[in-house]
């Protein structure tokens, strides 16, 4: 009997899978899922049953254009909690950070009263503007999310068209 990878998956390949790229995006997923103590943002987050067998997984995966890029739940369902073969793509690193702050602002009051709204461009903080309200600093960062997931359609043709408004 094989042992469970963080007590739900199964190594089922035939092989040696260390080194093994399909394996290691697996695991990941996983552990992201399944390993105590758990992050904050995978909290109720699951691997559909399929997927708790690594094969499925890689077959799956195979069929996909997937090197340099990261496997994302969140993009085709919004709220998605289920890693699935129906609900997951694979996206770049600037747009899969993107996605996760996607719940988060981005803006902050500051003393003058006004609304300071920045944003992170490759791992460096960018400001925005300032505004008089906060719905004025709330619909900025808005419209600049909406353009910058525009701006990955042209670069990932493959993936499904991205849609905000």
């Amino acid at each position: 009997m094989r042992k469970l990878v963080f007590g739900i998956g199964t190594n089922n390949a035939e092989y040696n899978v260390e080194g093994c790229l399909y394996y290691r995006k697996w695991y990941n997923m996983l552990r992201r899922c399944y390993r105590t103590p758990q992050h904050p943002a995978y909290i109720g987050v699951t691997v559909c049953k399929e997927w708790h067998r690594f094969n499925n997984f890689k077959t799956w995966m195979k069929d996909k254009e997937w090197e340099g890029l990261e496997l994302d739940k969140d993009l085709r369902v919004v709220g998605n909690k289920v890693y699935s073969p129906e609900t997951c793509m694979f996206v770049p690193s600037e747009l899969n950070n993107l996605l996760a702050r996607l719940g988060t602002n981005n803006y902050e009051q500051r003393p003058s009263g006004n609304w300071a709204v920045h944003t992170s461009i490759k791992n460096k903080k960018v400001g925005l503007g300032t505004y008089k309200t906060e719905a004025e600093a709330m619909e900025v960062v808005k419209l600049h999310r909406v353009e910058r997931l525009k701006s990955f359609q042209p670069e990932y043709p493959t993936q499904p068209h991205i849609d905000m408004m």
